[in-house]
């Protein structure tokens, strides 16, 4: 199971968006991080390391790719959220604890309801 970091998965998120970048253009995606470049591809080394990045050598550059759905790591990471805040794998609290604590607007709410009537049609 890939564990990526805040700062890994915004060099996903760059690599999601737009696959077959360089180090320099993710580097200057982000530039809005304050990174350098030599911490961007320090971040698409460790990365690659974890096989969530493939890569591919164009001249004397390399290309990153995705190894890994964006899909896939949501998944990972939102089953670890609910595990480490909530102490389970049910969304059932973290959807209470909006419902209690947040102003859902009625459009909101609508979705809600629509989910789980696709939900219990599925089942």
């Amino acid at each position: 199971m890939i564990q990526i970091s805040e700062a890994e998965w915004q060099v996903m998120e760059v690599l999601w968006a737009h696959p077959g970048r360089n180090g320099r253009e993710v580097a200057v995606a982000l530039k809005n991080t304050g990174w350098t470049e030599a911490t961007v591809k320090t971040l698409l080394n460790r990365l690659l390391k974890k096989k969530a990045l493939r890569h591919e050598q164009t001249d004397r550059h390399y290309t990153y790719f995705p190894a890994v759905q964006r899909t896939e790591c949501q998944q990972r990471e939102a089953v670890n959220f609910l595990r480490r805040v909530f102490g389970g794998s049910s969304p059932v609290p973290l959807v209470a604890h909006f419902l209690e604590n947040q102003k859902l607007t009625e459009a909101e709410l609508a979705e809600l309801r629509r989910l789980l009537d696709r939900h219990d049609d599925a089942h």
